[in-house]
């Protein structure tokens, strides 16, 4: 005999919603790091459009300054 599964479309939708809520923030901080950093403040939730993108500028490897464990504060 098949055992039922009690509510098994409500769990895949609420898990769904929460997936969704966690994923989120990640996915807006990824769409801002494309972004120039003014446009970040003012259009935090719109994707980038050809006057707010700055494609890799903001890459953290493209940086003018250098850092290294002896550069630190100590």
């Amino acid at each position: 005999m098949k055992r039922k599964a009690r509510g098994g479309w409500f769990a895949t939708v609420l898990f769904t919603v929460i997936s969704i809520f966690y994923v989120a923030p990640l996915f807006i901080v990824l769409i801002n790091s494309f972004k120039k950093k003014a446009f970040i403040n003012l259009e935090p939730f719109k994707l980038p459009s050809e006057k707010t993108w700055v494609a890799l500028e903001n890459a953290p490897w493209r940086s003018t300054t250098s850092w290294s464990p002896s550069s630190g504060p100590w």
